[in-house]
């Protein structure tokens, strides 16, 4: 008699950056060893990699391209996969520093949300009749850095990553496909305020966050303030 192939319970998550809803299902021990492999490896490359592939692999949605999320997305649905195939409360111990004692912290990880900064601007103007639109990178961006890259690279690659068309009166150009020097030269030329505005967007990328709280020996309500998935499964 053959071994019988247990199925996993499908549940639907709605992506982030796009609000499609899509299908999917818990991860099992094989995605287990896939993150257990990528902490050892201890590099941010592998781990982004793992957790991408975890993902890729519990998505049910047939066509899905998962190189078209954002990295603010892949944190989410990772978080969302975690409450649904472990637990949804993550235990994390904290130093106090008024006290100096060690205490609980419970997370929710049903309760994470994502920070999206107000006020963001997706169009930056160049000239009267120019305008640059910009847009969140995919994970392709984050996952060529190589792991010896430096902060000036990873910058450069981010930046390249947000460029999504050109505006010149009623005429489109997509930076997809351009020459790598014609996009640098293109960049060099811009004037400062577009450059102040493209900082800004990349400064301020969305975000998983949760803010968790606890009460001290002393009796007073503390906040710690969890961003990035680094801050949850620390």
């Amino acid at each position: 008699m053959a071994l019988p192939k247990i199925s996993a319970p499908l549940f639907d998550a709605v992506v982030p950056s796009t609000k499609q809803t899509i299908r999917l299902r818990p991860f099992l021990v094989k995605e287990e060893k896939i993150l257990l492999l990528a902490a050892e490896a201890d590099t941010e490359r592998e781990g982004l990699l793992a957790i991408k592939q975890v993902v890729n692999n519990c998505i049910m949605e047939e066509g899905f391209d998962i190189d078209q999320l954002t990295l603010f997305d892949l944190e989410y649905l990772f978080i969302v996969l975690r409450a649904r195939s472990v637990n949804n409360i993550v235990e994390m111990k904290v130093t106090d520093e008024e006290d100096g004692q060690e205490h609980k912290v419970m997370i929710d990880l049903d309760a994470v949300q994502i920070d999206v900064p107000k006020e963001t601007t997706y169009d930056v103007q160049l000239a009267d009749d120019v305008i640059l639109r910009i847009k969140y990178p995919t994970l392709k961006t984050f996952e060529t850095f190589p792991d010896n890259a430096t902060a000036e690279q990873i910058l450069e690659s981010v930046v390249y990553g947000i460029l999504d068309c050109i505006f010149v009166g009623d005429e489109m150009t997509s930076f997809e496909g351009q020459p790598e020097e014609e996009i640098r030269e293109f960049l060099d030329h811009l004037p400062m305020k577009a450059n102040q505005d493209i900082t800004k967007f990349t400064d301020n990328f969305p975000t998983v966050y949760y803010d968790a709280k606890y009460k001290n020996s002393l009796g007073n309500e503390k906040v710690i303030s969890l961003r990035g998935l680094q801050d949850f499964f620390m």
